[in-house]
């Protein structure tokens, strides 16, 4: 079953909270969209990770992409990356939906930016693990 609506929820107050006084806890709490519970249920475990997580996310980023991105990359790779990180989901599906999620909302090379650094940042968590098995 497809939560893409969860998801593009959870961009949207990223993205908003970019631009607004309002922190991520505080947008959690302003669903403007009609979520059905499960979907809201994955909607406030992308956001309060975000919420919880956002340095390791902005270190991640910063260690992969050098350039300050425009407001839309940025919401796309902190929510994408929170979901990641936080193993919300299977590293696959995450993958592929926020990839779509890229391409429907953000510029052409917006979804093969959003792919290269997941890949990237799941490879260093993978080999991170490896290296903590030995």
């Amino acid at each position: 079953m497809s939560m893409r609506k969860a998801r593009e929820a959870a961009f949207s107050c990223v993205y908003a909270s970019l631009f607004t006084e309002q922190n991520i806890s505080e947008l959690i709490e302003n669903f403007r969209f009609k979520l059905k519970d499960d979907e809201k249920n994955l909607a406030f475990k992308i956001l309060s990770c975000v919420a919880t997580s956002g340095d390791e996310i902005r270190q991640e980023m910063n260690a992969i992409l050098k350039a300050k991105q425009p407001a839309l990359l940025t919401a796309l790779l902190f929510a994408s990356l929170a979901e990641l990180l936080c193993e919300i989901n299977p590293p696959s599906v995450v993958i592929s939906e926020w990839v779509e999620i890229a391409k429907t909302f953000g510029e052409r090379y917006h979804g093969k930016v959003v792919h290269a650094v997941l890949d990237r940042v799941l490879s260093k968590k993978r080999e991170n693990r490896q290296e903590n098995d030995l």
